[in-house]
Formats: C-alpha cells, structure tokens, sequence
C-alpha cells in the first residue's frame, strides 16, 4: 500500500485538463494543414487565370476566323459574278496563224522539229514511271530516256531550208558571227517557233554584211543542216517557270543546232537557186558535217 498520499481532482477540472491535452497536440497538424490549403487555393487560382487567358484569345481567334471566312466568301461570290460577267463580254480565243507549209513534216520549222520529238516522247514512253534517284525504276528510265535520245538525234538530224528574219546578234569575233534568227511561214509571215541562234562563218558573215549595206535584211532564207540534241538533264522533273531550254519529258529537255550553209535575203536566194549560180560557199556538201552548235532556241 502506497503511503504517497493521492491527488483527487474534481471531475470537470480533470476533463478540462484532457480537452487541453487533445487541443494543444492537433495544433501544429492543424497549422500545417492551412497552409497546404493556401497553396492549392493559389495554384488553382493561378490555373483559374491561365485558362480564362486561353479562352479569351480563342473567342479572338474564332472571332477573325469568322470574319476571314466572311470576307472570302464575299471574295467568292464577287469572282462567280465578274466571271460571268466576262463571260458574257469576253471575245473569241484568238485562232492560231494560217500557215502554208506542211508542218507535220519534222524539218518544215524548229516548231514542227520540237513538236515531232516531244510526239515521240509521249508514245515511247507513255507515263512510264520515273522513280527516285538511286530506284531501280528511276535506272530503268534514264536506260530507256538515253537510247531514244540517240534516236532521236539520228532520226531528225537533216537538211532544212527556212525563212527567218534575223532579231538579234553578238559581237562578232575575228572568224565567225552568231546571229539570232526567228523562222517564219514564207507566205503569212506567222513566227514558227521560239527564236534560235546560229553561227555564221567567215564567209557567210561577210556576205551577210554585204547584204546588210544594201539593206536588204529583210526576210531572208536559212539553208543548211538541223541537229537536234535532246538533253537528259537528271535535276529537270518539270516544266518550271521559265521552260528554257524546252521541257519534253521528266528528265529530258531540248537543244537544237543549226549548220548553216547559207544564209541569203529571200529575193537572192530564189535567184542562186533558180539559176543553179550557188557558191562554194553555199553550195551543200556531199558530206558536211554540223560545226559549232549554237545555243538553246531563246525567248
């Protein structure tokens, strides 16, 4: 038996004493738990904000979104009526110039040589897939795109006699002239094909400049050799915006030459020609053999 004598409380002393006990251990949790609030509380606040931004610069972007869409409607419908509009005032299409030469002939002009070439290509090859660089399909096409070259050159190299008029020059060197000529039809005068340069020898320069002193560069007569030289260019895919030199396939463009023999006004030529009276220097040549090439046909 304990002789420490006992400390008795009152019964609402003691379960004041235990409330106090509890309180004062849930005060720090408490605090804690406040401040955890605060900051979510803030954070949301925060998204709140971010959001509300978000929405306001939809509601402008769907505002200029409907107005573009305005505005281009109205752009449609203005073009529906001036279409129809210059539909009902808009003149005839312009028919092509009446020739009187046979251009389904190659050789007839450097438009009928293009055209011939360009026919070919299409019935050879016939949407004949091209493929990548380094393709088996892309081999393939260069294989066959080189044989028809060939071909090509072979078939269409030959004598051509052609009425030009001459639109420009370069400076003439000591030996030769290049002088840049547009092929005409001999009776309407329609230009028939892109203008093409040509170098002139010695001899045909000087006769032409014989000619010039007289003034009679008017229309005048080519005579001599085409040699056409289709070109594989790996890089040419398209057309492009300048078409020079002239796109006749995926990969494959054309050049052509001219061997001059002769180059004469028109009135001269018919003279030489009716009287058998051509000279050495424009005579043909049993055997000639096409000597510089000129240039790519120009714009």
């Amino acid at each position: 038996m304990s002789l420490m004598p006992r400390l008795l409380l009152p019964r609402n002393a003691a379960v004041a004493l235990g409330s106090l006990i509890v309180l004062a251990a849930s005060l720090p949790v408490r605090a804690q738990s406040d401040a955890d609030v605060r900051k979510q509380n803030q954070q949301l606040a925060a998204k709140v904000q971010d959001l509300e931004k978000e929405l306001e610069a939809a509601r402008k972007e769907a505002s200029a979104s409907k107005q573009r869409i305005a505005d281009l409607e109205q752009q449609v419908a203005a073009l529906k009526r001036g279409g129809v509009a210059a539909a009902a005032t808009q003149p005839a299409p312009l028919q092509p110039e009446p020739t009187s030469i046979d251009e389904s002939v190659p050789n007839a002009s450097p438009r009928a040589l293009f055209s011939a070439i360009v026919k070919s290509y299409d019935e050879t090859f016939n949407g004949m897939e091209v493929g990548r660089a380094g393709e088996p399909h892309r081999k393939a096409y260069l294989r066959k795109l080189e044989g028809w070259k060939t071909a090509m050159d072979r078939q269409h190299r030959g004598p051509i006699t052609w009425h030009v008029r001459m639109v420009g020059e370069q400076p003439v060197t000591e030996r030769t002239r290049i002088v840049k000529l547009q092929a005409v039809d001999p009776k309407t005068g329609a230009e028939l094909g892109l203008p093409f340069d040509v170098v002139l020898s010695r001899a045909l320069s000087d006769r032409l400049a014989t000619s010039e002193s007289r003034g009679d560069l008017g229309e005048m007569v080519l005579r001599g050799t085409a040699v056409p030289n289709v070109r594989v260019n790996e890089q040419r895919l398209s057309r492009g915006a300048f078409d020079n030199p002239p796109f006749i396939g995926p990969l494959a463009e054309y050049t052509f030459a001219v061997d001059a023999r002769s180059l004469l006004p028109a009135k001269e030529d018919a003279g030489e020609a009716e009287s058998g009276s051509m000279t050495p220097s424009t005579k043909p040549a049993a055997n000639a053999k096409p000597g510089n090439t000129a240039p790519t046909p120009t714009k």
